[in-house]
């Protein structure tokens, strides 16, 4: 299989769990508000907090096993992969021990402080544990997934997760249904962790078949605990944006505003993160193609990359952007809340800048090059923060999009630079052939479909009255107009390629 077709391949498959996971929370969620009450409910999503929270102390080792496992994978280095297992398998064990000793000595503290409600003690205590030794197979089971992506086996990582997931879901039905409660939820992701576990173990071993357990290397620890770390803080800062906006616009606006920011927040955030489900499987395969310095191929893999991406960003930015005000309408019902949506369109140009470095930033990671990226992070995050305080004491909420939009399209574009230059890309030639390309496609598309949102619009409301069926229809109407327009002038500029859907189908060998 040739390197396009198994990169376009593992996308998917890495992409499948995260799609999986959006679609059954959304649908199985009232189910289990409904079955447990939202008191109950608040303790089961806070223990399931708890457990992704922890997966930060792991300083981004995961994402180091997968990239230095393709690197000794690429160079056939077969002692190497013996020696980042050994590490892994040690590390991971040593540190989900440990927490899960802290966790479970300090129980009765945390539940305390997390103020976790339930009908019967024993029943906090008997979800609180089944939650703790979950997170402990959940952990080592990360770790082997991680070697699966490392020897471009996503579609194989991305089946034992999503079978995961789907099992977990249906677990948590029938548990309800039976009336287990909280304790069926935790009990039984517990043990589909360790089911994962074993299956993840099971491809491991079979893929590496002389993979052995050999002494500690220092040195090699070093480096991927150096190169995860990095990337560690990049998503720390992330986070840290993220969870102080809230508390800074109450603090000066009100909580009131908070609603409202959420909303924005959250419409926004899809149009960055459903383009960056195509950056997936980018790592593994750039780690393969520069350890074999296979030059040509990862200029190919930049520019190719660099274009799907950004038709995929424009795509989704230019139609939340347009139809800010009806996909709140149609969301939430109601024109109440229709202050939304100017924050919302400037968030959306600030988040697709973000989401444009995508390529960039996972060649640079493939290379070992974690450093810019961090600086410019953090760099974000001071300028976005102080911005953030001025701009709403001046011009309201809207000054959180401003900030958003004012702070991270220049420096996401400096970073792009930057990156570019320290691996002997063109961004002049990206931004010519590729940027510029994309930016009148959509334009064309957002005018075209606009146009018929207009239309259909005022004939659906001559015979039906109701806010959300004539919203839905006029979207539904309009998206279709504005995916076949994008398709066709994508086609007709070259940024769209009939030969890469041809060539994944024939799955012709390398």
């Amino acid at each position: 299989m040739s390197v396009k077709q198994k990169l376009i391949l593992n996308s998917i498959f890495a992409s499948l769990p995260r799609v999986l996971a959006w679609s059954l929370t959304l649908f199985i969620t009232p189910y289990i508000v409904h079955q447990l009450g939202i008191a109950l409910f608040g303790t089961w999503a806070l223990l399931s907090s708890l457990s992704s929270y922890l997966f930060l102390l792991d300083f981004g080792f995961a994402t180091a096993i997968a990239r230095f496992i393709a690197e000794a994978d690429a160079t056939q280095n077969r002692n190497g992969l013996s020696k980042i297992f050994s590490i892994s398998l040690v590390l991971y064990a040593c540190w989900g021990v440990a927490i899960a000793s802290v966790l479970l000595f300090w129980q009765n503290d945390i539940c305390n402080f997390l103020r976790l409600e339930a009908p019967d003690a024993s029943v906090l205590k008997v979800a609180y544990i089944a939650t703790v030794f979950g997170f402990l197979f959940s952990m080592l089971a990360t770790a082997y997934l991680q070697m699966i992506d490392g020897l471009q086996k996503m579609n194989v990582s991305g089946t034992i997760t999503s079978v995961s997931i789907i099992s977990t879901n249906i677990f948590n039905i029938v548990a309800l249904y039976l009336g287990y409660g909280i304790v069926g939820l935790a009990v039984g992701s517990a043990l589909i962790q360790a089911m994962t576990l074993v299956a993840a173990l099971i491809v491991v071993h079979k893929n590496i078949p002389d993979l052995k357990f050999s002494r500690f290397e220092f040195p090699l620890f070093k480096s991927m605990l150096k190169y995860g770390a990095q990337l560690q803080v990049s998503s720390l800062l992330y986070i840290v944006v993220i969870r102080t906006e809230s508390p800074i616009i109450s603090s000066i606006l009100g909580s009131s505003a908070v609603g409202y920011y959420r909303l924005a927040n959250s419409l926004a955030g899809l149009s960055r993160d459903i383009p960056s489900l195509l950056l997936s499987a980018l790592i593994p395969t750039a780690t393969m193609l520069h350890a074999g310095e296979r030059r040509e191929e990862l200029q190919r893999l930049y520019e190719r990359a660099n274009t799907y991406l950004a038709f995929f960003a424009f795509s989704v930015a230019a139609f939340f952007f347009c139809f800010s005000e009806s996909l709140l309408r149609l969301w939430l019902n109601s024109e109440d809340y229709l202050a939304s949506a100017l924050p919302m369109r400037l968030m959306i140009i600030g988040f697709c800048a973000n989401i444009l470095t995508g390529v960039c930033t996972s060649i640079a990671r493939a290379m070992g090059q974690t450093r810019q990226e961090m600086i410019i992070n953090l760099t974000i995050v001071l300028l976005h923060l102080s911005l953030n305080i001025g701009l709403l004491h001046w011009i309201g909420l809207n000054g959180i999009g401003v900030a958003t939009a004012a702070v991270l399209t220049p420096m996401n574009i400096l970073l792009m630079t930057r990156l570019s230059a320290q691996f002997g890309f063109s961004l002049l030639k990206i931004s010519k052939h590729i940027f510029l390309p994309n930016i009148l496609v959509v334009s064309i598309s957002s005018i075209i479909a606009l146009g018929v949102y207009e239309i259909a619009q005022s004939m659906i409301q001559k015979h039906i009255s109701g806010i959300r069926q004539s919203e839905l229809i006029a979207l539904l109407i309009a998206g279709v107009t504005f995916s076949l327009s994008q398709l066709f002038w994508g086609m007709r500029f070259g940024i769209v390629r009939i030969e890469d859907l041809q060539s994944l189908i024939r799955r012709n060998a390398s």
